[in-house]
């Protein structure tokens, strides 16, 4: 991973999610992703709203005056091979075919990354998955019996996948996300471990990874299905 282009576009979304200037552009983008709210899906939902941003972004730049030069570095960094010779049709100019082979090549990547660095903050997930639940309780119904246990209920998830256990497990260092317990089993060997919904879903929360977080058992019982929490408590590096 580069993540040369990832951090603007990580502080734009957190800032625009913290702000409460997101949920129009994040509703567009929930209504298609009901089925991941269900099952954990590694193309997740904020996937989704990350792709649809850094798109919007191109289609804005791209409307203005300037921006050959910085998508041709962008090619280049990620070893794109690009040239004007490939231009053969009439209607496509430089700045089209540019944009055309960054969202072919490049956008995955950059929105893979963007999602690393965003996935890795647990009140930016909080934050993120209170604006679904919002959607979830205001638009989901019974009528929706596929999805729902009842109305802007969504049906639990009963068994998460080995890719998803492992990855919340290492976004949250082995240890309890709420009260930093160590649940590596290396320290101590006494304890249960859960795989927690950040927003309950009673509270319209969803079974997407970025809803998720490692428990111990003694938090996962304190939190139950009424309490959204979770903490801003990582273990440091040294």
């Amino acid at each position: 991973m580069k993540f040369s282009y990832t951090y603007n576009y990580a502080g734009f979304i957190r800032k625009q999610i913290f702000d409460n200037k997101a949920e129009d552009n994040l509703n567009e983008v929930i209504e298609t992703d009901f089925d991941k709210m269900l099952k954990p899906d590694k193309e997740t939902i904020l996937h989704d709203y990350i792709h649809w941003v850094i798109e919007d972004e191109m289609e804005y730049v791209g409307r203005k005056i300037g921006p050959i030069q910085d998508w041709e570095e962008l090619l280049s960094d990620y070893k794109i091979q690009f040239s004007r010779d490939e231009i053969d049709e009439e209607n496509e100019d430089y700045i089209d075919y540019l944009e055309k082979k960054i969202k072919e090549n490049v956008i995955d990547q950059i929105t893979n990354e963007t999602f690393q660095l965003l996935f890795s903050d647990r009140m930016f997930c909080l934050r993120f998955n209170q604006i679904i639940a919002e959607e979830v309780k205001k638009n989901l119904y019974a009528d929706s019996p596929e999805y729902l246990e009842k109305d802007g209920v969504l049906k639990r998830c009963t068994y998460f996948p080995t890719w998803v256990q492992r990855a919340v497990f290492l976004r949250d260092k082995g240890c309890c996300a709420i009260c930093l317990t160590d649940l590596t089993g290396l320290i101590k060997t006494d304890f249960d471990k859960a795989i927690d919904h950040i927003i309950p879903l009673n509270l319209g929360g969803n079974n997407d990874i970025t809803n998720l977080q490692l428990v111990c058992q003694t938090c996962n019982l304190e939190k139950l299905g009424h309490t959204i929490r979770t903490s801003e408590h990582y273990p440091t590096f040294f």
